[in-house]
C-alpha cells in the first residue's frame, strides 16, 4: 500500500509549484518500489533506518526539501508535514482519495497497483525470522562468513551498516568466497538500480536527489545483494529473532505481468530456502 499512496499523493501534488523539492521516504527493509516511483516523477527520495522517527525527518537534512509522504515495511505511514509521526487517519484519508479517482476512471485499487508494477517492474517481498537468544552472535557469524550465495544466485555485494558508511569500503570478514572488488571490499551496487543507501535523510532517484548530510548512521544491518534482488538482515528491537527482508525485481521486458511475477515468485523459493539454512548455520 506503500507504493499506491506514494504514488497517488505525487500525481496530485504535480500540479504544485516546486514540484522537484517533494520528498518521498521509506527504510531500508522496505520495497524499492518507491525509488522507482520517485525517479519517475523526478522527486526527492530518501532511505531510513526502520522507525518514525527516521522516517517523518528524512526532509530535515536536505536543504528544500519537503517531505510529502513515508512508510515503512510494518504499515506505517505518514502523510504530509504536519503530523510528523506514524498518522492512520491522515493515511485512511488519502486511500480514500485514491479509491475514490480509482474508481472515478473506471479502474480498481489493485488495477492500480497492477499499473505500477507494469511500468517499474514486479516487486516481490517476503520475510524470514531466525528465533534466537544470542542475536549479536548470529550476526557476528553472518558478517564473518556471508553466504557466496542463495540458491542459485550469486550474492554480488555487501553492505555493513555497522561499519558506519553504507556505500562503500566496508570491512566484510573474510567474505566465505565472495568476489573482492577494487582493493576496498565487496562491489556495492547490484547492478539493478536499487537504492544503495541506508541512513535517515540518505536521498536517492528522479535526478533531483539533494547531497543527505552526514550520510547513514551505524546501525545493526547487513545488506546482501543480488542481481535483482537484495536481502536486508537485522536483529529485532523487541524480540529475540533475527529478522530477513527479501526483495525480487522483476522487469517485465516485453512479457505480460502475471509471467514476471511468476518468474519472481519461482526465484524466491530457492533464496528464502537458501537463507534458512544461512541463517540456521549461524545460530
Amino acid at each position: 500500500m506503500g507504493a499506491l499512496l506514494g504514488a497517488s499523493l505525487l500525481e496530485r501534488t504535480a500540479g504544485q509549484a516546486t514540484p522537484g523539492d517533494r520528498l518521498v521516504a521509506t527504510t531500508i527493509v522496505s520495497s524499492t518500489l518507491l525509488s522507482k516511483i520517485a525517479a519517475g516523477a523526478g522527486v526527492r527520495y530518501a532511505e531510513t533506518l526502520t522507525g518514525f522517527k527516521w522516517i517523518s525527518r528524512a526532509a530535515d537534512r536536505v536543504p528544500g526539501a519537503r517531505f510529502l509522504f513515508g512508510y515503512e515495511e510494518a504499515l506505517g505511514y505518514d502523510v504530509g508535514d504536519v503530523v510528523r509521526d506514524k498518522d492512520g487517519i491522515g493515511a485512511a484519508l488519502a486511500m480514500l482519495w485514491l479509491a475514490t479517482a480509482a474508481k472515478a476512471a473506471g479502474r480498481s485499487v489493485l488495477q492500480r497497483y497492477d499499473d505500477l508494477e507494469a511500468a517499474h517492474g514486479v516487486h516481490l517481498t517476503s520475510q524470514v525470522t531466525l528465533r534466537t537468544a544470542d542475536q549479536a552472535e548470529v550476526m557476528r557469524r553472518l558478517r564473518a562468513h556471508p553466504p557466496a550465495s542463495l540458491g542459485d544466485e550469486p550474492v554480488t555485494g555487501l553492505t555493513d551498516l555497522a561499519a558506519g558508511d553504507g556505500s562503500a569500503g566496508l570491512p566484510q570478514g573474510d567474505g566465505a568466497g565472495l568476489p573482492q572488488g577494487g582493493g576496498a571490499g565487496l562491489p556495492q551496487g547490484d547492478g539493478a538500480g536499487l537504492p544503495q543507501g541506508g541512513g535517515a535523510g540518505l536521498t536517492q532517484g528522479g535526478g533531483a536527489a539533494a547531497p543527505a548530510g552526514d550520510g547513514p548512521p551505524r546501525a545493526d544491518v547487513l545488506i546482501l545483494r543480488l542481481v535483482n534482488a537484495r536481502v536486508v538482515l537485522r536483529p529485532s528491537g523487541t524480540e529475540p529473532k533475527i529478522k530477513c527482508y527479501i526483495e525480487i525485481i522483476e522487469p517485465l521486458a516485453g512479457r505480460p505481468l502475471p509471467a514476471a511475477r511468476w518468474t519472481a515468485a519461482k526465484r524466491l523459493a530457492p533464496i528464502r530456502s537458501a537463507l534458512e539454512a544461512a541463517l540456521a548455520h549461524s545460530e
